[in-house]
């Protein structure tokens, strides 16, 4: 009961304080600095359009990403939504070790739309409504072929964002 009670005078008595003294506690001036807010890094994007996700196994040569654009070129040969290569598709690429071999993981779309490029390089982007207009890939340097390739059948809505 006593400490009710004192609790209750302290909080009448700060409210009756002048607006001066109940702002005494505050910082003076120049104390407080803000925290500039961080930008997003850049996406990685040695050519136009082609995007390096992080955390790969190693870096893929500028010369390996011509290379697979030309086989990719011939197997995306037909598809509507890339053949031409429409101005806003957009290709992600990592370098991968699976059982010692060194492979590329590509994934492909016809269409980003995205305000937020640096994505592109953060992980790589899971489209579940793609069809024809997404594919995912995985090209071999040393067999220069594409050894895995298929097209996202359309099975449920939205896009994700993932890191496999």
């Amino acid at each position: 009961m006593p400490f009710q009670i004192t609790f209750l005078l302290l909080a009448c008595a700060s409210l009756s304080l002048p607006a001066q003294a109940q702002d005494a506690a505050s910082f003076p001036p120049g104390w407080i600095h803000e925290r500039p807010v961080p930008k997003p890094p850049q996406p990685v994007s040695p050519m136009p359009h082609w995007y390096e996700v992080r955390g790969g196994d190693w870096q893929v040569p500028l010369e390996t990403l011509r290379r697979i654009a030309s086989v990719l070129k011939t197997r995306l040969a037909g598809n509507e939504r890339f053949d031409p290569l429409p101005p806003d598709h957009a290709i992600q690429f990592r370098g991968e070790s699976v059982a010692g071999a060194r492979i590329v993981r590509l994934f492909g779309y016809c269409s980003i739309t995205s305000d937020e490029p640096y994505r592109l390089s953060h992980a790589f982007m899971e489209v579940r409504d793609g069809g024809l207009c997404v594919f995912d890939a995985a090209y071999e340097p040393a067999q220069d072929r594409i050894s895995a390739f298929s097209y996202y059948a359309p099975y449920g809505t939205g896009l994700e964002w993932r890191n496999p």
